[in-house]
């Protein structure tokens, strides 16, 4: 409303200025549209007049090379009429093209400036004849940039005096305007301040209604927050339920074997006692006593260990193996040792491992967690990647680069990992091997041992049929990063 009442006063200014002033304004009127005009036909009657004139100098100049080209013609002088137009050209800066053809339109001479002209151009053409029969046809091509500076700077001295005359007479009307219409507009003014109050007011209750507004979506993002804490509670609890259910089948196994072992062992045993009790047992019922009982305690004694061995695993995923502390490692000699303590796995195998570590390399971190993370990687290959291999290799590099950093550097040359197994290998329990012997907790332990206890990263590249590669970053100074092996 505002705003249609401003138009309507700045309408009707100038309606009441023409009634009251009606020939001072008709005055300015033709006045400004006589400056106007007269500028144009300035300007018009100056280009026609530069045209004609840089008309009548291309005009010459095309008489000077007719000459020059009827001479050479008659001489039979083509080189020197090709010449005459290359220095020509060199010359002249405006000249664009020159071209002499004969009758029959063979080229014998001709000159093209370098580029493309900026401007329009003036072309003329030149018959040259003998004795009424055609010679030589010239034609040449001039350049008009410097007519259309010429225009555009008279172009603009004309219009900046039309400026400044319109700038006079605006001044004169603007006078005579704030004479008639400065009290609408005070009018005006003051209402448009009470309308800016009132939108001032608006405004005001509007930021009032965002805030609230903004509030009450905070909360529902809270418990928005607080619900995906719960599905992703809720979703940790069902994957450790599958995969204790994992856990238990790989160790029901050997404990289910040890079970019936014992059983056994129990019973021959009862049986072996009433016998010697009776005095009826013979020499070689109890030397099959002790063949089934020594059988037996291996039996018991084997699969007990592989449960020890799965139990201590699936400790370790929530407990750091390096409780024992830090200390200062000599890397290379670590590594081969623990590469020595895994030889008797290579056993009737022919995979090969190689170390390429610095010598002078010196660490302060967990034995433990190395041990872990090396033994597993080591591991995973024989049980993993060297399936139905007969001859793999592995290679382990240790740099340590300008920040500081260790870089250990760990691959095989085994059959790889498919890209959706190899983006799931860190998960808890994933294996490709369930209730073949694989539990799927030795990368998990790597990765838990490399990100917490370690503070560094691990990444894995593998391209199915051309092996795995483990790149594992931690700093030289463990306990000065991780916060979690105590040193």
């Amino acid at each position: 409303m505002t705003s249609s009442r401003t138009f309507s006063l700045l309408c009707a200014a100038p309606v009441g200025l023409w009634k009251r002033y009606p020939g001072l304004l008709l005055f300015s009127l033709v006045l400004g549209g006589f400056l106007v005009l007269q500028a144009l036909l300035v300007i018009s009657g100056q280009y026609h007049n530069l045209y004609r004139m840089h008309r009548e100098r291309v005009q010459h100049e095309l008489d000077l090379i007719s000459m020059v080209a009827y001479e050479s013609i008659l001489r039979s002088e083509y080189a020197i009429l090709e010449r005459v137009f290359q220095s020509w050209g060199e010359g002249n800066p405006d000249l664009v093209r020159i071209h002499a053809a004969a009758p029959n339109g063979f080229v014998l001479a001709r000159y093209q400036a370098a580029g493309s002209p900026e401007s329009a151009t003036l072309p003329l053409v030149r018959v040259l004849r003998n004795r009424d029969e055609p010679l030589l046809e010239i034609s040449i091509e001039y350049s008009l940039h410097r007519v259309e500076q010429e225009i555009v700077r008279l172009s603009v001295q004309l219009g900046v005096l039309s400026v400044l005359l319109m700038v006079m007479l605006g001044g004169v009307l603007w006078v005579i305007l704030r004479m008639t219409a400065v009290r609408p507009l005070e009018q005006e003014v003051g209402r448009r301040r009470a309308a800016e109050d009132a939108l001032h007011h608006l405004n005001e209750e509007l930021e009032q209604r965002v805030e609230r507004r903004t509030r009450e979506l905070k909360e529902s993002l809270q418990a928005l927050s607080v619900a995906r804490d719960r599905l992703y509670q809720a979703e940790k609890m069902a994957s450790l339920g599958r995969l204790v259910a994992g856990i238990a089948h790989e160790i029901n196994t050997p404990v289910g074997i040890g079970y019936t072992a014992a059983s056994f062992l129990e019973d021959r045993t009862r049986l072996a006692l009433e016998r010697l009790q009776a005095g009826v047992l013979s020499a070689e019922e109890w030397a099959l006593y002790m063949n089934a009982a020594q059988e037996a305690t291996r039996m018991i004694l084997t699969n007990l260990e592989r449960a020890v061995q799965l139990i201590r695993s699936f400790k370790q995923v929530a407990v750091d193996p390096s409780t024992e502390g830090c200390r200062n490692i000599v890397l290379s000699e670590h590594v081969q040792l623990i590469v020595s303590s895994l030889r008797p796995k290579f056993r009737g195998t022919r995979h090969q491992i190689t170390v390429d570590c610095p010598v002078e390399l010196e660490i302060h971190g967990s034995p433990s967690a190395l041990f872990q993370i090396l033994s597993n990687l080591i591991m995973n290959s024989l049980r993993h990647g060297f399936e139905g291999m007969e001859q793999g290799s592995m290679h382990v590099q240790v740099v340590l680069d300008p920040s500081d950093t260790v870089v250990l550097h760990y691959r095989d040359n085994g059959k790889g990992i498919v890209e959706a197994d190899r983006v799931r290998i860190f998960e808890p329990f994933f294996t490709t091997r369930l209730g073949q012997g694989g539990s799927g907790l030795g990368l998990y332990i790597v990765y838990n041992l490399v990100t917490h206890a370690m503070g560094g990263s691990i990444a894995c590249q593998s391209v199915p049929g051309e092996g795995t590669e483990f790149w594992i970053r931690f700093p030289r100074q463990m306990a000065a990063q991780s916060g979690i092996i105590t040193c």
